[in-house]
């Protein structure tokens, strides 16, 4: 006949949260006017074995994340509708100097924010790798 192993499904008791910021900086081994990142909590939910901690940490961050996102997303496309109407505004109108040259702008615009991004993060890397 098969035995199988017997599996105790009784949780470990875990230890009690700490209650303030100098007891989370030593259960890290931090100083307490250090403070703490996301990646911090997640350790710390990880070492508490409590994972409705780290859970709701990343929930929060996601939530804000996706906010800023939106709201950033939201003005440019505002701005976006209402780009012509502030163009007709400049002296000239968008024929004018100014709004030849906002044109010429909007066709370079997205190369060049994209050569910024891929060189600061080139930069970061060389940063990190000396």
């Amino acid at each position: 006949m098969l035995s199988l192993p017997i599996i105790d499904a009784q949780p470990k008791s875990s230890p009690p949260l700490p209650t303030s910021r100098a007891e989370m900086a030593a259960l890290l081994g931090r100083n307490t006017k250090t403070p703490l990142k996301t990646g911090h909590w997640l350790l710390l939910a990880i070492g508490l074995h409590q994972a409705w901690l780290g859970m709701i940490s990343i929930v929060a961050f996601s939530l804000g994340l996706a906010t800023v996102l939106v709201a950033f997303g939201a003005g440019v496309a505002l701005l976006q509708t209402h780009s012509s109407a502030l163009l007709q505004r400049l002296p000239g109108g968008s024929n004018g100097a100014l709004g030849s040259l906002t044109t010429r702008a909007t066709q370079w615009l997205p190369a060049a924010s994209a050569i910024l991004i891929t060189t600061a993060g080139a930069l970061m890397l060389l940063a990190q790798l000396a």
